[in-house]
């Protein structure tokens, strides 16, 4: 069987100032920790007998909501 999915992921984060970077939550860093994960779960996790593919995650749109 063949198909295929699409799906949308928000990944929201905070900024934080250069003196205290352990206080924020930095969104681009988990964006790129997703894509690594879900590139090797066709070569980590399914069986190798059989077929799988992921392609396809290029983009990150950054949304700036606010500015102080």
């Amino acid at each position: 069987q063949t198909g295929r999915a699409y799906f949308r992921l928000v990944v929201k984060g905070q900024g934080g100032h250069g003196s205290s970077p352990h206080t924020s939550n930095d969104a681009i860093v988990a964006g790129a920790h997703f894509v690594t994960t879900a590139q090797t779960i066709v070569s980590r996790r399914l069986n190798p007998f059989e077929t799988g593919v992921v392609t396809n995650i290029y983009c990150f749109y950054v949304i700036q909501l606010s500015i102080f």
